[in-house]
């Protein structure tokens, strides 16, 4: 999957990631949003990011190739 922005919020009960297409233009689009509950307890809080980028994965269907933790 092609995006140009990658947004993590990364709360104190749940992390956030939201996709962007179009960033540039007037009118950038939200691809799609993933939700995981906050790995901070894990002690390692990329786990939450990875796998709410696995849901984005899943709702569109492509792979997302343009992060290695």
């Amino acid at each position: 999957m092609k995006v140009d922005l990658v947004t993590a919020e990364i709360g104190s009960t749940t992390t956030i990631v939201t996709v962007f297409d179009k960033i540039d233009s007037k009118k950038p689009i939200i691809l799609s949003q993933g939700e995981h509950y906050t790995t901070i307890n894990e002690g390692d809080i990329t786990i939450g990011i990875e796998k709410a980028l696995k849901i984005i994965e899943k709702k569109l269907g492509e792979k997302y190739h343009g992060i290695n933790f």
